[in-house]
């Protein structure tokens, strides 16, 4: 953690950034969509700025632990409504209580297949061969807006426990040196792979948390989330061996983090708008 004069000049920058940006948005020259953004952003990091296991296997379980009560709501809302939320890169995630489902499930089947590639790929030299049927999150389909009742829901939250429960024991039997193998591609490890996979709640959150789609409105909600969980991480410290990580399956600190937010709010300030850049983050 950063030194005790940092978590105070975090706090005044929080204050006078916060300060600057409504000044700048309120001057009516702005972007709105980059508003969105900064406040998307935000939101994205106080959602990742809680500590999760540095052990890959112990973070799916306690980061499937964290999603599944996201997806034990999802009746509670309109199964038509799309909530949208971008990342720092311009990636916008599309989501409905069914596309949720079928995200969190496919994403456990497609990394469950990668870890049998990836062992076969290092043990015997055979090249990995991409997975029929999967589709990025951006992909929408039509039966993800289609109602979802309590039985159907029931049904899906019986799948995907069954296939998390598969991927989280094979995860388990890998050792080390299969897990930090590099692949001959300098593709990721299985170790990156299992942290980015155990991020499910970045999927499920958003409905539940969803933030307002006024762009002033946004920007508050997300900052207040930013900040509350910036003073819970200066007040009481983050456990040993737990770290941070984005959506890459990549470590990042606190320190890095804010220093993205303040850059970001920077821009905003300066230009009324936010340009799309890959996240150091990742």
């Amino acid at each position: 953690m950063a030194s005790t004069a940092t978590h105070l000049q975090w706090r005044a920058e929080l204050d006078a950034s916060l300060a600057r940006t409504l000044a700048r948005a309120r001057q009516g020259d702005v972007d709105e969509a980059g508003l969105t953004s900064l406040a998307d952003l935000e939101a994205f990091a106080a959602l990742n700025l809680e500590p999760m296991p540095v052990d890959a296997v112990a973070h799916l379980e306690v980061g499937y632990a964290r999603t599944r009560p996201y997806l034990e709501h999802l009746t509670r809302h309109d199964p038509a409504h799309v909530v949208s939320i971008s990342e720092r890169d311009g990636y916008v995630y599309p989501l409905a209580p069914r596309k949720i489902l079928r995200r969190v499930l496919d994403h456990a089947l497609d990394h469950l297949n990668q870890l049998e590639q990836w062992a076969k790929w290092r043990d015997d030299g055979r090249t990995p061969v991409p997975t029929d049927g999967w589709a990025p999150s951006g992909v929408t389909f039509d039966e993800d807006t289609f109602p979802l009742t309590d039985a159907e829901l029931a049904a899906w939250l019986w799948r995907i426990d069954l296939v998390v429960g598969l991927l989280i024991r094979r995860a388990a039997s890998l050792s080390r040196a299969q897990l930090d193998w590099q692949p001959p591609d300098d593709g990721w490890t299985l170790h990156r792979v299992l942290h980015h996979v155990a991020r499910w709640y970045g999927y499920a959150a958003w409905l539940d948390e969803a933030l307002p789609e006024d762009p002033h409105a946004r920007y508050v909600e997300a900052n207040r989330r930013l900040r509350t969980q910036v003073e819970s991480l200066l007040s009481t410290p983050p456990p040993p061996e737990t770290a941070f990580y984005g959506n890459a399956g990549r470590q990042f600190t606190l320190a890095r983090a804010m220093d993205e937010v303040f850059a970001a709010e920077a821009e905003f300030q300066a230009t009324g708008r936010l340009v799309p850049v890959a996240s150091a983050l990742d």
